[in-house]
């Protein structure tokens, strides 16, 4: 077996079992358990920092947060964890145009 076809391989299934974490953390937070979705997606990130997609999935946590905040504190606070976590998808993701283009946008707003 080639064994860049085999890294290919093991890589993907990783990014596989990646987003079925994410898809976890986000069914705790449909089902109003917040603070386990959160503390879930940081415990990821602990382990695997060096994936945007945790980054990205943290920050769209943070994002669903803040749009259901009433106080200005409170949307700020939201606002700026979703521009935290989309710099730091960007650090480890550097050429991901999506990603570039969701940083470009908060820094609009």
């Amino acid at each position: 077996m080639d064994p860049s076809t085999s890294a290919a391989a093991v890589q993907a299934a990783h990014d596989e079992a990646l987003r079925g974490e994410c898809a976890k953390a986000f069914a705790l937070y449909k089902n109003g358990n917040l603070k386990q979705a959160s503390k879930h997606l940081q415990k990821l990130i602990a382990r695997h920092p060096a994936h945007p997609l945790l980054h990205y999935a943290y920050g769209r946590l943070a994002h669903l947060l803040a749009l259901e905040q009433r106080d200005e504190v409170g949307i700020i606070t939201r606002f700026n964890e979703c521009l935290d976590c989309a710099v730091a998808a960007t650090k480890v993701c550097s050429d991901d145009q999506c990603l570039l283009h969701i940083l470009l946008l908060s820094q609009l707003h």
